[in-house]
């Protein structure tokens, strides 16, 4: 059973992260119990990243079908599908993400009333990130952690709600004592402020890149309740180089999206502690 953790590790988002990191394909099903953190369930893809998913507290069974194209052949429709499956029969399901709330960290703290239905998570505890928030519509940032450094380059239309680019190189948890190592490059929306979900404004193009010691890297693209960002609406890319590997996302979107998250997630597994459960 996979437990949701905002803002790094909800279950379609590093899912489809490692499916591409690895360059292999994945099917992952996760219990459909919302309210104990455990959501979401899908097909994925190396270079495709998500073939299909589900990921919304609706209590409803699902079945998941999605073609999945050989080593060096091209994705051909029919392409996925998702059927409802109830107790009077079955459906083909077109809604998925309706019933998901705004993603802010609130969301963990709200009253248990229903398991299927309620949507929880986990939080990273962001204490030994270096964070830079942003201020500016428009901007190139570079932050460094631990001799990890990334970058951002941004525009905006409205800043209005709070983002923060953050790095880290060092040890992460969520439940102690497991830990492991980490390498983070990422920019994230914090929790709401003055009443307002953590969704009102667009993002319409981003760079984040950063120099890792690993290639196991897992890109994500997330927008408002938790919809992954299609992969051909952003490149990615991991580049060997002297003394590591240069990794970046570049999303461009014409139109403008409400992301939650954008991430460089790196797995230095060889700086594992011996306590890690990875």
């Amino acid at each position: 059973m996979w437990e949701n953790t905002a803002p790094l590790m909800h279950s379609v988002q590093y899912f489809q992260g490692w499916a591409m990191g690895n360059n292999v394909s994945l099917i992952a099903a996760d219990i459909q119990l919302a309210g104990q953190l455990s959501l979401g369930s899908g097909i994925f893809h190396g270079k495709e990243g998500v073939l299909v998913y589900t990921y919304d507290p609706d209590g409803i069974s699902k079945l998941l079908v999605a073609r999945v194209p050989k080593r060096g052949h091209e994705l051909t429709a029919p392409l996925a599908s998702i059927t409802a499956i109830t107790d009077n029969g079955t459906y083909a399901w077109t809604d998925d993400g309706k019933d998901v709330p705004f993603i802010t960290s609130h969301s963990l703290h709200f009253h248990l009333n229903d398991d299927l239905h309620t949507d929880r998570y986990r939080e990273f505890d962001l204490v030994n990130y270096t964070l830079v928030q942003l201020t500016k519509p428009k901007d190139h940032l570079t932050a460094c952690n631990n001799r990890l450094c990334c970058t951002l380059e941004y525009s905006i239309a409205n800043l209005t709600e709070t983002f923060f680019f953050g790095v880290l190189n060092g040890t992460q948890t969520i439940v102690p004592p497991l830990y492991w190592c980490e390498e983070d490059c990422m920019l994230v929306r914090c929790e709401p402020r003055n009443g307002k979900p953590c969704s009102d404004f667009p993002m319409q193009s981003d760079n984040l890149h950063a120099n890792f010691s690993t290639d196991f890297i897992y890109p994500s693209v997330v927008s408002n309740r938790m919809r992954l960002i299609p992969r051909k609406e952003y490149d990615y890319a991991v580049e060997r180089q002297p003394g590591g590997y240069m990794s970046y996302i570049d999303f461009n979107s014409q139109k403008g999206e409400n992301l939650v998250a954008v991430v460089l997630q790196g797995q230095c597994y060889d700086r594992d502690p011996l306590t890690s459960f990875f």
